[in-house]
């Protein structure tokens, strides 16, 4: 019996519960939310009383952006996972989280050779991201339209 799952398509987090899930084989029912309609402040959302906000990408520091990639990518050094000698949930939060900055540069080449591997070990994970980083996109342009 799948598991409802309330999502904004674009949400890291609703991101990684898709992946997780892919991982360990439970069944999805996707249902979107409609921020715009106020959706996420009908009763029974504010019931649970939780909230996830996020830091789009134009919002972050670029230093502090370039301080947390250079520890990551340090980290990584030597490592194939970001927790033990498996994919985890870790790697797949953090690789949902990666693929929104669109980190390129070749300065961050253990996190880009650690990308590789999770976007190839992920279960769904060219379904999941496909469809949720452009969702992404399309929130962050619209965000920007509107200032």
């Amino acid at each position: 019996m799948p598991i409802d799952l309330y999502q904004l398509t674009g949400s890291s987090p609703c991101r990684t519960v898709r992946l997780a899930a892919a991982a360990i084989g439970v069944d999805l029912n996707l249902k979107n939310v409609d921020l715009k309609a106020g959706e996420h402040l009908k009763s029974e959302f504010i019931k649970y009383q939780l909230v996830v906000t996020g830091v789009t990408p134009e919002q972050a520091k670029y230093d502090k952006m370039n301080d947390v990639l250079s520890f990551l990518d340090k980290f990584l050094e030597g490592e194939n996972y970001v927790a033990g000698k498996t994919l985890t949930l870790a790697d797949l939060a953090l690789v949902v989280t990666i693929s929104n900055y669109q980190v390129e540069n070749s300065k961050y080449s253990n996190i880009l050779r650690w990308f590789a591997k999770i976007q190839a070990e992920a279960p769904k994970y060219n379904e999941v991201e496909g469809i949720g980083i452009k969702a992404f996109r399309d929130l962050v342009e619209n965000a920007r339209k509107k200032k």
